[in-house]
């Protein structure tokens, strides 16, 4: 899984204003896309859009003239309504597109969206379609839109107009990739030894041997004593009987 973070902000506020990510492109062959977009509590209005392109490497500038290039496939996830030249109805939500046929600009729009509430955007190829869904507070949506062999893109945002910034966290699950083999980590368990436990080794007479020596030590400037080895060696078990030969040994038995 890769992640991918970025800032849409206006490009001045002129009719277009987009934003493009111009130094990377994204393949959507065998490759699912996660993208979350969260817009700054002034951002009430917003657009978000993909550019999808049959080569790779194609050049976008969607400032001089977003919809120009009819080589190139549209869709966009909208926030707001502004076909009257005013923005208005920041409750509403859709997903478009242009150059596709069958759904050219024919938004589906809904209407539940709260303000500036974080969107979520799911984005796989199916095929010859690109399947586009969105859900977000009180509204979801998906739809296939049949783009065949189009599987480059370029994102992009704009608000025309007027001031946004729409931070956008991406997730990258890339089907192409192998995937890494999984990893098995040794986990210590708590468990406990009863008196009917058989030892591979000799540890009682071991532990025999330590306590008399431990016992012999001066302890008028203290010391120490440890017992190391890997996990599952038992040096639990191996203290235990140290331990309870000390206690013997202070009780008199």
């Amino acid at each position: 899984m890769e992640k991918f973070e970025y800032l849409f902000k206006n490009f001045g506020t002129s009719e277009n204003n987009d934003d493009v990510i111009d130094f990377r492109e994204f393949d959507t062959e065998n490759i699912d896309y996660t993208i979350k977009l969260t817009p700054k509590p002034s951002t009430k209005y917003w657009r978000f859009g993909i550019a999808l392109s049959q080569k790779k490497g194609f050049d976008f500038d969607p400032r001089s003239r977003r919809y120009k290039d009819k080589s190139l496939k549209y869709i966009e996830i909208d926030v707001g309504d502004r076909a009257s030249g005013k923005w208005e109805a920041e409750n509403k939500i859709a997903i478009g597109s242009y150059e596709i046929k069958g759904f050219e600009e024919s938004p589906k729009i809904k209407s539940g969206y709260r303000s500036t509430s974080p969107v979520e955007v799911t984005l796989s190829k199916d095929s010859g379609d690109l399947v586009i869904g969105y859900t977000t507070t009180n509204v979801t949506d998906i739809e296939k839109f049949p783009v065949g062999d189009y599987r480059y893109a370029r994102l992009f945002a704009w608000a025309d107009g007027v001031p946004f910034e729409l931070d956008m966290e991406m997730t990258i699950d890339d089907k192409n990739k192998p995937k890494e083999k999984p990893v098995f980590v040794e986990v210590a368990t708590n468990f406990s030894v009863t008196d009917k436990f058989n030892p591979a080794i000799q540890v009682t007479e071991l532990a025999t041997e330590i306590s008399d020596l431990l016992e012999s030590l001066e302890d008028d400037k203290g010391n120490m004593f440890g017992i190391f080895g890997k996990w599952g060696r038992g040096k639990t078990f191996l203290w235990n009987e140290i331990w309870k030969k000390l206690s013997q040994k202070k009780d008199g038995n």
